[in-house]
């Protein structure tokens, strides 16, 4: 499958569609169709249009869905739109990536940056530019550990706790290895505490603060679609 990168004035949106192969994702007639999605999307040009409704939004005549069926008969294998995501554009900058791509805006993973800068000069969409490409290097989880998936945290402290318990070491002992080894887990899963991979010496908060000695950026958001 693929995933596609759409924006107009108001909105910008991320949208995925499998295939069964990837020799139907490569093809233009499959191309096409994401393209033709994203337009009728931006025309629609609504934040909160979840996946549900939008399957079954009718445009001349036929629904979305009426719409894939008819795609699924004509390349010969099961395709389904399986992530919408939708954003508003008003009071802040975006930059976006595309990993592998088919198209300039279509690929197999599409990161996207929402960031606000006092100017957003050159210098400063480049800098979001490279962080996005971070983003799709590394996958992070989340922004910080503050915003981590308590289900991720707990599943990894669970599994930490049972290996370093097995290595019959004290109590007190025990917490500071936890502590280093889920310093560690961050470090690996959240955005601000990986390695910046333009500069692995500093983490992505360091990049940030370095770069903010000269410019003003502030990281938002960011999104990580990938099939």
């Amino acid at each position: 499958g693929a995933v596609g990168f759409y924006e107009n004035n108001d909105i910008c949106l991320l949208i995925k569609v499998n295939s069964e192969t990837d020799f139907a994702a490569k093809g233009n007639t499959f191309l096409d169709f994401i393209d033709s999605l994203g337009k009728i999307l931006l025309d629609l040009n609504k934040i909160n249009i979840s996946l549900d409704n939008f399957l079954n939004t009718e445009i001349l005549s036929k629904t979305i869905k009426e719409n894939v069926d008819e795609m699924i008969a004509k390349i010969g294998e099961n395709i389904v739109i399986s992530d919408l995501r939708i954003f508003d554009k008003k009071n802040s900058n975006l930059s976006f990536y595309v990993h592998n791509a088919y198209r300039k805006n279509i690929g197999k993973i599409i990161s996207i940056l929402k960031y606000s800068s006092n100017s957003n000069d050159q210098n400063t969409q480049d800098f979001a530019k490279n962080l996005c490409m971070h983003i799709a290097a590394l996958k992070p989880e989340a922004i910080d550990e503050k915003n981590l998936d308590q289900e991720i945290i707990a599943k990894e402290l669970n599994i930490q706790k049972e290996l370093i318990a097995s290595s019959g070491k004290p109590e007190n002992v025990i917490e500071k290895i936890l502590e280093g080894k889920m310093k560690k887990f961050y470090s690996e899963v959240t955005l601000l505490n990986q390695s910046y991979v333009l500069d692995p010496d500093k983490t992505i908060k360091e990049a940030i603060k370095e770069f903010n000695l000269n410019n003003s950026f502030e990281l938002k958001q960011y999104v990580l679609v990938s099939v």
